[in-house]
């Protein structure tokens, strides 16, 4: 029984409300001060005016105020930026839900240099079994180091990789042809394969599937994504280790 899909938000930390990161930095300043004077008055044996207390008080607290407020604001802005750009916990990608948000929006990468783009949906091949065999914690090495991998063999700032669920990936090639994306995860899925010689355990090798699609500005990328999942469950049901399109089919070192 494959284990469920470790989900998209899980694991994210707790942040403390606004007003208690505002009152925790003006209850430390105020608690700073308080120690400073009592040490002072300590050591130099000087009580010093109650209107001078006062008014270190007051600078005090409007000094500390004006960061507190600072620090609001900045986490105010961390908080909306987690939830419009949130990440897997598991491997620090961004989700597939801003990954589609930003190509339906019109900030995909096929309105670069060149008209069209791909996308690959890719996953793990029996990654279930890894699992079962190897348990939970060396499966999820296995996607931390395939997530690692792929994400440092991408080409330029425009390209994307998202993790979907579990072993399945997605990524968005900029500028690139069906040709040269076929290309390129053909000499992902053989690299992999290559390196993961060390991590091999008895006898089975670690290998990928790839469904790739094209797409233009004016595709909906929806669309594409499907066609690439498409090309996918046709990797799987030839034998996976390859990639895979509509139009055409790359066997990348099958064994």
């Amino acid at each position: 029984m494959t284990q469920a899909p470790i989900p998209i938000y899980a694991m994210q930390p707790p942040r403390p409300p606004a007003v208690v990161l505002f009152t925790m930095i003006v209850a430390s300043a105020v608690a700073i001060v308080i120690i400073f004077i009592s040490t002072l008055t300590q050591l130099l044996r000087v009580q010093p005016a109650l209107h001078d207390l006062l008014n270190l008080f007051v600078v005090t607290l409007i000094i500390a105020g004006s960061i507190a407020c600072l620090a609001v604001q900045f986490d105010q802005q961390a908080r909306t930026l987690a939830e419009v750009v949130p990440t897997d916990p598991l491997t620090g990608l961004i989700s597939p839900h801003y990954l589609a948000l930003a190509m339906s929006r019109g900030s995909g990468p096929a309105s670069g240099r060149h008209p069209v783009s791909c996308v690959a949906v890719f996953e793990i091949d029996h990654l279930d079994r890894i699992r079962n065999t190897f348990g939970g914690a060396f499966a999820d090495d296995v996607i931390k180091w395939v997530a690692d991998t792929t994400y440092a063999k991408l080409r330029s700032p425009f390209d994307r990789l998202a993790r979907i669920e579990d072993g399945l990936f997605i990524a968005v090639l900029a500028d690139t042809t069906i040709e040269q994306a076929e290309s390129i995860c053909e000499r992902v899925l053989i690299q992999l394969k290559e390196a993961a010689a060390n991590i091999d355990a008895k006898g089975r090798r670690l290998s990928l599937s790839f469904g790739v699609a094209s797409f233009t500005a004016d595709t909906p990328f929806n669309e594409a994504r499907d066609e690439a999942v498409a090309a996918l469950s046709e990797a799987r049901r030839f034998g996976r280790s390859q990639v895979r399109s509509r139009s055409a089919s790359v066997m990348a070192g099958r064994r």
